[in-house]
């Protein structure tokens, strides 16, 4: 986004860009042009050791924050460097110089997730002198104020460590744009905080109807076989909460998804040919992440569906990777898939909502997990056993009692996360009017 931007002359006779922000609180708006400062001149650089003091190894994901290195690589890789990491209390700030599809020049995060952590000496850390608040800063690392600068210093792309070659003197250069008056930094401050808070406590109600979810799940779908207390229970054939008309209904029937299916098939084990325009392709990474799907020709799509087609109302399932992840398609228009997916087909013999929903559960989970090939790289499950692979079945009317239930489960959700998502969009778009940052702040 761009600011309206004008030059000062300094006391040593040199031009210094002087930006004004789109929106600007009524107290603020004959206080002046705002001026880029080094970072330098604002923070004192932390070079402080861990040495033998006992703290959390920490890593820093993009977009997210500091998390513990067990809970991102499964396990503390600091090893022998641990002492010469560097000692961060919470309010401090690390760069991570290891680039990401949303930060290319890496991210800027300020520590809030532990009261002291140990970060690698890899980061560039930093402390913010008194009067400076950390969430104005904060919101302009968030726009990429220092990628904007950075990149003119990265001549090729990522080392051999996957960390960008930007040396620390470059980066404390990069400028900061600081209204005049600090009260104004301190409005913004303010203003960003309250809707942090509000974006918090919706992400909060978002995670507890998931959890909600979760609880409904292992409650409305028989138990797998477990051990409790030393003890072998063997897998339940009713569930622990049945609504009240079908309590006295008797026990579920046991059926592989062959018997119910009238076909069930993975997609192309061939890389296609992508377009920019055609028919869209789906693989695990659409249905997982959401990630934006490609396309192919129609001959090609005419060619992968010659003999089976995915239709509304059959079930995808996710068989390499990440095993087991389910979705009803719901939606019209032809579409492709790569063989890291495969269809279920609809028939009388069950209720698609039902089964979505007996995919997520436990009991469907720990089966497919006894029947992949879990040591594969990546992780799959043969379409022989996927096919043998066995589901419970109530009555229709259970059924259709039980997807209504977690339809509505999901609905919720849904719409929990789309507030989220408005939130984020509506503070992403005041950042924009209220900081005068210009496409590329003068370095």
């Amino acid at each position: 986004m761009s600011s309206d931007s004008a030059h000062a002359v300094t006391d040593e006779g040199e031009a210094a860009q002087v930006l004004v922000p789109k929106l600007r609180f009524p107290e603020f708006r004959d206080a002046g042009g705002w001026v880029p400062t080094p970072l330098r001149d604002v923070c004192e650089p932390i070079n402080e050791k861990v040495g033998s003091a006992k703290l959390t190894p920490v890593s820093i994901t993009a977009g997210r924050g500091f998390v513990s290195q067990a809970s991102k690589f499964g396990r503390d890789i600091s090893g022998v460097q641990y002492r010469n990491y560097t000692y961060l209390r919470q309010g401090d700030f690390a760069y991570n110089k290891g680039n990401s599809l949303s930060y290319p020049q890496g991210w800027v995060c300020q520590l809030k997730e532990f009261e002291e952590a140990a970060a690698s000496s890899a980061f560039i850390c930093f402390r913010l002198r008194e009067d400076y608040h950390p969430t104005y800063f904060q919101a302009l690392f968030d726009q990429n104020v220092h990628g904007r600068q950075l990149r003119r210093f990265i001549t090729s792309g990522a080392r051999s460590n996957g960390l960008l070659n930007i040396r620390t003197d470059d980066f404390y250069g990069v400028k900061i744009p600081l209204p005049p008056k600090i009260a104004e930094q301190h409005k913004i401050s303010d203003c960003l905080s309250t809707l942090d808070d509000l974006i918090a406590a919706e992400r909060d109600r978002l995670v507890a109807l998931r959890a909600y979810k979760q609880g409904l799940l292992q409650q409305l779908f028989p138990r797998p076989e477990r051990i409790e207390n030393g003890e072998k229970i063997p897998a339940e054939t009713t569930p622990r909460l049945r609504f009240p008309e079908f309590r006295h209904a008797g026990e579920w029937e046991e059926r592989t998804l062959a018997q119910i299916s009238p076909a069930i098939f993975d997609g192309t084990h061939q890389t296609p040919t992508y377009v920019d325009e055609g028919v869209p392709f789906y693989s695990v990474e659409n249905l997982v992440s959401g990630a934006a799907n490609r396309f192919i020709s129609q001959a090609d799509h005419d060619l992968a569906t010659a003999k089976n087609k995915p239709e509304i109302g059959d079930l995808l399932i996710t068989r390499i990777g990440k095993i087991g992840y389910s979705k009803i398609i719901d939606w019209e228009g032809d579409f492709s898939i790569y063989v890291t997916l495969a269809v279920v087909k609809q028939s009388s013999g069950f209720n698609s909502g039902y089964m979505h929903a007996f995919f997520q559960s436990e009991r469907y989970q720990a089966e497919l997990a006894q029947r992949s090939l879990l040591n594969a790289v990546p992780c799959k499950i043969n379409m022989d056993e996927l096919r043998r692979s066995v589901v419970l079945l109530p009555s229709m009317a259970e059924q259709e009692r039980i997807a209504s239930c977690f339809s509505d489960c999901d609905r919720g959700i849904e719409a929990q996360f789309d507030r989220v998502k408005a939130l984020k969009t509506h503070k992403f778009g005041l950042m924009q009017q209220l900081f005068a940052l210009p496409c590329e702040v003068a370095a």
